[in-house]
């Protein structure tokens, strides 16, 4: 996922499919509603980058 200098999620994709359309979906919107602190240059400023950050279901 891309996450912007403001720490929200600007874009996120699947990497490695879990082999249902359905939970790939599922994931992909749910880290839309995800913040982070957002990465920071040598400067100290923040700055966009990507992630890759794993999406595990449990099912209760």
């Amino acid at each position: 996922m891309l996450v912007s200098s403001g720490g929200s999620v600007e874009n996120a994709f699947v990497a490695r499919s879990s082999g249902n359309e359905a939970l790939d979906g599922a994931a992909v919107e749910a880290v839309y509603n995800w913040n982070f602190s957002p990465a920071k240059d040598t400067y100290g400023s923040p700055v966009r980058c990507y992630i890759t950050m794993p999406v595990n279901f449990v099912l209760h």
